[in-house]
Order: C-alpha cells, then sequence, then structure tokens
C-alpha cells in the first residue's frame, strides 16, 4: 500500500500571473522537492475564446511522492482531513486513484483547502492498493 505517484494540474486564466499560479501549485508539495520539481505548461483556448495556460506537475519518484501526499495533508486543516477521511468514497475512484480538489488561492498563501469550486489545483493520488479496500486507501494516505 504505496503512493504511486502525485499529479497536480490547474489553469491560469488570462487575468491571472502564470508565475502565481505556478507558486501556488508548486506551494502544495515539499519545499525540498520544489527544486526538482517539473512544471510544465501549455497553451490553450477557454470556453469563451480566451487565453488559458494548462500547468501540470508529476511526483512519481520512489519516496518523494509519498513525501508529497504527507506534505499536504500536513497543510490541509483538520476540518479538510477529516471530511477526506469520513467521505473518502466521494474521493477515491474505487480502483487506485484518489482524486481531490484544492484552492489555488490557498495554496498561493502556503496552504492547502479542499474546494469545491471550479479555479482549482486538482490533485490525482496514484496508489497501489487493492481494488475497493477503503482501509488500505486510508492506510496509504496515513488517515486511517
Amino acid at each position: 500500500m504505496t503512493i504511486r505517484a502525485v499529479y497536480l494540474s490547474t489553469i491560469a486564466h488570462s487575468t491571472e500571473d502564470e508565475s502565481k499560479v505556478r507558486a501556488a501549485l508548486a506551494g502544495l508539495t515539499p519545499p525540498q522537492l520544489r527544486g526538482s520539481l517539473e512544471i510544465t505548461s501549455s497553451a490553450a483556448e477557454g470556453h469563451h475564446g480566451n487565453r488559458i495556460v494548462l500547468i501540470q506537475a508529476v511526483v512519481n519518484e520512489k519516496g518523494a511522492a509519498r513525501e508529497a501526499v504527507d506534505y499536504m495533508l500536513k497543510i490541509l486543516p483538520v476540518g479538510d482531513r477529516l471530511r477526506l477521511k469520513d467521505r473518502i468514497l466521494t474521493f477515491y475512484d474505487g480502483q487506485s486513484n484518489v482524486f481531490i480538489r484544492l484552492s489555488k488561492q490557498m495554496a498561493f498563501l502556503g496552504t492547502a483547502r479542499l474546494s469545491d469550486e471550479d479555479d482549482v489545483i486538482r490533485v490525482r493520488i496514484g496508489l497501489n492498493v487493492r481494488k475497493n479496500d477503503l482501509s488500505s486507501v486510508l492506510e496509504a494516505l496515513a488517515l486511517s
């Protein structure tokens, strides 16, 4: 029951400073990983024809993915960690992924908050767990 990888993605809208959005995304990873974090971006067109930039990063080195998840959960308020634990079925796909959405604005300020808004940083945590084994998922996330 291990963390295989952490995938982070978000959108920088034309009204946003792309460097600040990149900083918000990087801020969800531990300081010791930020220097080696490869953040990629690609230009795209939004729903109304406006320019957007898709920003992504992957943490998949052995041990680094575990560190990233531990850090993210550490900066997540207790209430949000409890929500994640209590509603794990909302976030877990039943296979090998946990999907969470975090506030981009709060990430820029150095903390993490679960968010149901549209303008978020999407996090996919890839797990090596048995299918539909919720206790293994909670254990892998250190939420048991």
